[in-house]
């Protein structure tokens, strides 16, 4: 996800636990997660968060339902693939 990108309040049906890969954001409550850094968030919890504006967001984010990874940098736009 690009820097400085903000994902308003959603929630999801099952445990979330999401792996910052690359750069780091904010999440809604204000604690930071930087590289290295595990969120779990509760199953119907709501959660939001804006990505630091240094850098874009690498996340690997799961939950019982699906795996997703989303990648973005400045040169290209979220889910774009970059050479």
């Amino acid at each position: 996800m690009p820097a400085d990108f903000v994902w308003p309040p959603h929630r999801h049906g099952g445990v979330e636990r999401a792996l910052i890969l690359e750069g780091a954001y904010t999440e809604a409550g204000g604690r930071i997660y930087r590289a290295g850094d595990i969120h779990e968030m509760e199953p119907a919890s709501e959660h939001a968060f804006t990505v630091a504006p240094d850098t874009p967001l690498l996340l690997a984010d799961s939950n019982p339902l699906r795996t997703l990874v989303l990648f973005a940098d400045s040169f290209g736009a979220p889910g774009e693939a970059c050479d």
